[in-house]
């Protein structure tokens, strides 16, 4: 009988995103190395696309571009990186929940296919199956009593994806009751919408590059609620289009 399974709730490892990755890479060499039943229908291409990608992936989430190679898994180098195990699988399985069922195996690999072997669309479920089976080996050569299955890592994401929706949620309501507040005390949506272009470098909202326009459309987002909730005796009126627009959008949602 294996040793048991505690899950940590810290939300940080206490260790550089580098060690993470290089402790994960060290585990995924030894992984390759040996025959598992459960996936020996699945594409060895596939398979060591899916295991880059993934921890290429969590190094991402903490910005640090680790640059993980499929060819990098079949050398003989280790880093001496360790990672306490139940702290790692408690953190891998919170990443690759939401790198399953969020951010899309396939999507990601072929988007990063300058890093891999696979140039074209392989069946999801097979990337997850490969994912699922890495953090049991990790499990298993760690001697915990804790196997893991799909529906285990689903009920994370939902409880995740959950918890950040009421993260955006607060972020939004606070963000528009500063704009709230402005509207109230008379400035202009013309005037706000000169700080917001101004805050993001650009003098006009029809030119904008793709990051940049995800940026302001958040902001627009909620100007544009802070002035609709406003009281009619509050309310300025305005011929704003670029509001006007907003306004419509958001009332086809």
């Amino acid at each position: 009988m294996g040793k048991e399974f505690i899950e940590y709730q810290e939300k940080t490892l206490h260790c550089s995103t580098s060690t993470v990755c290089y402790c994960l890479t060290n585990y995924a060499k030894d992984y390759i190395k040996n025959d598992n039943e459960k996936i020996v229908n699945i594409d060895t291409k596939i398979r060591d696309a899916v295991l880059v990608d993934a921890i290429n992936y969590l190094g991402l989430q903490a910005c640090c571009d680790f640059g993980l190679y499929t060819c990098d898994l079949y050398d003989d180098r280790k880093r001496d990186a360790y990672v306490e195990p139940q702290a790692l699988l408690s953190a891998i399985t919170n990443y690759y929940a939401n790198y399953i069922f969020d951010e899309g195996i396939t999507k990601s690999v072929l988007r990063n296919n300058h890093m891999n072997e696979v140039k074209k669309e392989f069946d999801v479920n097979d990337g997850a199956i490969v994912l699922l089976d890495f953090i049991n080996y990790i499990a298993k050569i760690n001697d915990f009593d804790r196997t893991f299955t799909m529906k285990d890592l689903y009920d994370k994401y939902l409880k995740l994806h959950h918890k950040m929706e009421l993260k955006e949620l607060k972020r939004f309501l606070e963000f528009s009751g500063n704009y709230t507040q402005r509207l109230q005390r008379g400035e202009t949506v013309d005037n706000i919408l000169d700080t917001i272009k101004e805050k993001n470098g650009v003098s006009s909202l029809e030119k904008v590059s793709s990051w940049q326009k995800v940026l302001i459309d958040d902001e627009l987002y909620v100007l544009t609620y802070a002035y609709a909730k406003l009281g009619d005796e509050t309310k300025l009126e305005t011929d704003n289009e670029v509001i006007d627009a907003k306004i419509k959008e958001m009332s086809k949602r």
